[in-house]
């Protein structure tokens, strides 16, 4: 293996060989490891992941290959920051091997998509439009007519995003009075059986909106506008979270993280989702769904994720961020010009009293799946002098 090769694989796999390792010695106490098993988490290096990486891409073309050599610290760096969350779950509280093997394989998924992806932000062909605005955004402009299903990802619990999720849908909602628009959360519990539940009361609001008390209003906001409000996340795992305390500092220390945050368990509540989400859009053939969740779910940059599940029906995703992209998709920040920043202090010195927000657009789909979402709509910092 080229040394250069060796040196670009180093900041990316440092947090994952010191975890695989601690997960091996606390293993080694006395569970008993089929040699499948024991052989998927024995502690890897850097060569030895990066060949395997490369050995197991059969497809990948001599440009891609180029790219992939050619790479170097700084790109990843980025993937480092981007897969950090995936390496701070405490091994010995997995609740089986088996998700630790799973873990393993997901890994490797993500560095492979790392990769593809960023030899395509690289190379593809189409900039994005990147437009400031300081009023109302014109979602209709680019959500396509004929996508079924419009995702909506999000950091959490910030107003602003909230009143952007709202606009996107009810313009979307008065625009099209021939379909039937869902709102599918992942903020409020599922309510397992055959038939689909519709919430439809402030009662139903306070009984499934449990995981982030946050999201009841947006809820009932929902509801009112005439809205098909439709829960998604399993509720014995809102319960769980909710007799835990929630989201607290040493969540990431619980066996309840491996079944809520970790590759295999982000996989898994995909998929129920997804199952929600389908038998509605199977069962009515008018039906748009709009699903907002977190961009870990949503996002193109994952690879098993929301949209990749119900790539039949023409998904298209939305992304709101912060000022930086955040590090789950530092790829994002490679594809915005830097003039936006100009552009952005201008319309802010015009605009003295309104949140500016850029919206970024990727109009070839190989850019948006590159990227990581169709459009990301970024609030901007404040670019006023002082």
């Amino acid at each position: 293996m080229k040394k250069i090769f060796c040196t670009t694989f180093f900041l990316l796999l440092s947090l994952s060989v010191f975890a695989q390792g601690k997960l091996v010695k606390e293993l080694g106490k006395g569970i008993v490891k089929t040699a499948a098993v024991e052989s998927a988490l024995r502690p890897i290096t850097v060569p030895q992941m990066a060949y395997r990486v490369m050995s197991n891409s059969v497809a990948v073309s001599p440009k891609e290959l180029s790219h992939w050599n050619q790479l170097n610290r700084e790109d990843f760096y980025e993937a480092e920051k981007m897969l950090t969350d995936y390496f701070v779950l405490s091994p010995e509280k997995a609740p089986s091997q088996e998700m630790l093997e799973r873990n393993m394989v997901l890994q490797e998924e993500l560095v492979r998509n790392f990769l593809n992806r960023s030899y395509y932000l690289t190379h593809f062909k189409k900039e994005p439009t990147v437009l400031p605005v300081a009023g109302t955004i014109d979602y209709l402009e680019y959500i396509p007519y004929h996508s079924r299903v419009i995702l909506l990802g999000e950091m959490h619990q910030l107003d602003w995003t909230i009143k952007e999720v709202e606009q996107a849908i009810y313009q979307y909602k008065n625009a099209y009075p021939d379909k039937n628009v869902y709102y599918l959360s992942e903020f409020v519990d599922a309510t397992p059986g055959e038939e689909t539940f519709l919430l439809g009361t402030q009662a139903d609001v306070e009984r499934l909106v449990t995981k982030r008390p946050y999201y009841k209003e947006i809820t009932n906001r929902m509801i009112q506008a005439g809205l098909r409000v439709v829960g998604l996340e399993n509720p014995q795992l809102s319960l769980r979270l909710k007799k835990q305390g929630g989201y607290s500092a040493s969540f990431h220390e619980t066996e309840l993280a491996w079944e809520t945050i970790s590759p295999a368990a982000m996989e898994a509540r995909n998929k129920y989702w997804t199952a929600i989400a389908r038998r509605i859009l199977l069962e009515d053939p008018d039906a748009v769904v709009f699903i907002h969740a977190g961009f870990g779910h949503t996002g193109y940059n994952q690879v098993r994720s929301l949209p990749w599940q119900l790539k039949e029906f023409s998904p298209f995703v939305v992304e709101f961020t912060e000022p930086k992209a955040g590090d789950f998709n530092m790829l994002l920040e490679r594809s915005v010009p830097q003039d936006i920043f100009f552009k952005t202090r201008k319309l802010q010195a015009a605009n003295p009293y309104s949140q500016i927000r850029a919206v970024v657009h990727f109009g070839d789909k190989r850019a948006a799946l590159a990227a990581g979402c169709d459009l990301n709509i970024r609030r901007m910092e404040n670019q006023l002098p002082r």
